[in-house]
């Protein structure tokens, strides 16, 4: 059976301004189980989500020094996040859950994998 499985940041949120674009975003967030993404699996921990260009999402470790992935966006989806409310949203197929979207503190959410059902 799927479920839809939402984890709301718990930290920092904020601009990124230090030689980034105007639109780099990101969000801090404790994923409090293993997940999968481009076909790896990743373990619980803090992950830094951040908007490098309108159509990468860099997801990177916090507990594991090193490990990171960028995310191609396959959609945009205009729903303007209210300040302080940042998200990702899984689907969940039995054990697995698949990292499917990206919702940044202030911004739209960002489709990053899309399930075959």
């Amino acid at each position: 059976m799927r479920t839809k499985l939402t984890v709301t940041a718990l930290a920092l949120f904020g601009l990124v301004l230090a030689g980034a674009p105007a639109f780099a975003q990101d969000a801090k967030v404790t994923i409090p189980f293993a997940f999968t993404v481009m076909g790896k699996t990743l373990p619980a921990g803090v992950y830094q989500f951040t908007a490098q260009t309108p159509d990468v999402i860099k997801l990177e470790s916090v507990s594991v020094p090193g490990l990171q992935v960028e995310l191609p966006v396959l959609e945009r989806l205009s729903d303007e996040m209210t300040p302080g409310n940042a998200k990702v949203v899984f689907d969940r197929n039995g054990r697995t859950s698949a990292l499917t979207q990206v919702w940044l503190d202030g911004d739209d959410g960002f489709v990053v994998y899309m399930p075959k059902h």
